[in-house]
């Protein structure tokens, strides 16, 4: 697991100087009941300022988001809005990490 000081050094080196929002988005693992295959079911959609990086991580480590798949725009967004429209800035075009 990953701790709370290397959660912030990420997410700040994401969002260090830039105001706006973070665009989070969560999913499960579920299988499909035709195929069997495993596929991703959306449950949470939402958006947190960055300057309360602090809040969200906090947040995440809630027993609610434990087994669940989080997924997070790196182009902030001046608005709480998931268009492209709504990119303030583009400081990073991909990020992967996972965590077991």
């Amino acid at each position: 697991m990953i701790n709370e000081t290397s959660k912030k050094e990420f997410f700040e080196a994401l969002f260090k100087g830039v105001e706006g929002y973070i665009d989070i988005r969560t999913f499960k693992v579920v299988k499909d009941k035709l195929t069997e295959k495993k596929k991703l079911e959306k449950v949470d959609y939402f958006f947190e300022r960055i300057k309360d990086i602090d809040r969200l991580i906090k947040l995440l480590e809630t027993k609610h988001f434990q087994n669940l798949n989080l997924h997070f725009g790196v182009a902030p967004r001046y608005r709480q809005s998931g268009t492209e429209k709504d990119v303030k800035i583009i400081k990073c075009f991909w990020c992967d990490l996972d965590c077991k």
